[in-house]
């Protein structure tokens, strides 16, 4: 589990496998108001973008945003059943 500030690296495909650095950005509720997540911030060479992911031990990415050249991508995860144990 990372604490706010705390630092690490993600593999991001945008066109384009690359290695990006993100930080905790801290916890946040999201979707429904009732969906706690860690939200992750990072930048690469042409955007920068957010990472919400469930603060919980299924790691489920939740939401992204980023800001490129052609304007903001945001996605939400609308729906997602968690495999049987």
């Amino acid at each position: 589990r990372s604490r706010p500030g705390d630092r690490g690296s993600v593999q991001l495909w945008f066109g384009g496998g690359t290695e990006v650095l993100v930080t905790d950005a801290g916890r946040e509720l999201i979707g429904d108001g009732n969906r706690p997540a860690v939200r992750y911030d990072g930048r690469t060479d042409e955007s920068a973008f957010q990472v919400w992911i469930s603060d919980d031990v299924a790691r489920v990415p939740l939401r992204m945003r980023a800001k490129t050249k052609l304007g903001v991508i945001e996605a939400d995860l609308v729906h997602y059943e968690a495999p049987p144990e």
